[in-house]
């Protein structure tokens, strides 16, 4: 439809609450607006400055952004409390086969090994060795010791 000289007075107010609602909901432009209801585009920007379209878009998208921050910050933390649940699993068979290991059980010590290797490598926690202690193992910001 091509845009005309049709102003604001002689547009059905149920048109220009579509035009609004378009404008405000969607990325249409104020150019496709003025294609697709054959309004000029100076009289649609004329009316959104007047009624403060922009101002309720930029407003509309702000919410909606901060909607979606809150879902993947709540899913995020939702994902971490799952894995340190796994994690604090994982770490108390690990605590228990190594206290029921049999050394000589070449198979059971590469398995253990490898287990401790990759929750190291993933950060859950950190061997140092240290002179007058040991081996020191931190873990989520408490120490634990092995001699």
């Amino acid at each position: 439809m091509q845009a005309n000289n049709k102003g604001v007075s002689h547009t059905p107010p149920k048109t220009w609450k579509k035009i609004r609602d378009e404008y405000v909901g969607s990325n249409a432009s104020m150019r496709e607006l003025s294609r697709k209801y054959g309004i000029s585009v100076s009289c649609i920007s004329d009316k959104a400055k007047k009624e403060g379209w922009k101002e309720l878009k930029a407003q509309i998208n702000e919410k909606a952004e901060q909607k979606i921050v809150e879902s993947l910050s709540d899913k995020q933390a939702s994902n971490t409390e799952k894995a340190m649940d796994i994690i604090d699993s994982l770490m108390d068979k690990l605590s228990e086969a190594v206290k029921h290991v049999n050394t000589k059980d070449v198979s059971a010590m590469k398995s253990l090994v490898t287990s401790l290797k990759d929750l190291k490598d993933i950060g859950v926690f950190e061997v140092k060795k240290t002179e007058s202690e040991g081996i020191k193992i931190e873990m989520g910001g408490t120490e634990d010791y092995a001699d």
